[in-house]
């Protein structure tokens, strides 16, 4: 026996979302693990400041992160695939360019952890800037 109640109920959910813009549970769980990502991230610049040179975590907190494409979200210069559990950045100065790469586990607790893995740091030569 169905009660009328909950049909109404469902039919108002398959109504409204289209107007509303209700998200699938893939999507809001991609986005959750991608601010989860995020924070995790802001942990480790806070933890190892001397790394991610120039990174100011109170103003990396304020961006905000984006889908971009095949399940991968763009939060500043990083790329960060839930999916995967890994995250890339490439950052620019007029004096080098540095690359960082690591992933993401959970620990016990569901906290997202940051790892870097690789960082790789390239000196510019002032002599061939245009």
């Amino acid at each position: 026996m169905v009660r009328s109640g909950g049909v109404k109920a469902a039919c108002a959910v398959v109504l409204l979302c289209p107007l509303v813009g209700c998200e699938s549970p893939a999507q809001s769980n991609g986005l959750r693990d991608a601010l989860n990502a995020k924070a995790a991230l802001l942990e480790r610049m806070r933890a190892e400041p001397s790394v991610f040179v120039g990174a100011d975590p109170n103003r990396m907190e304020k961006i905000e992160v984006v889908p971009a494409e095949d399940g991968e979200f763009s939060w500043g210069a990083f790329t960060i695939n839930t999916k995967r559990m890994f995250f890339s950045a490439r950052v620019e100065t007029h004096y080098d360019m540095s690359f960082y790469g690591g992933t993401f586990s959970v620990d016990a607790d569901g906290r997202w952890v940051a790892t870097l893995t690789n960082y790789a740091q390239a000196h510019k030569d002032p002599a061939k800037e245009p």
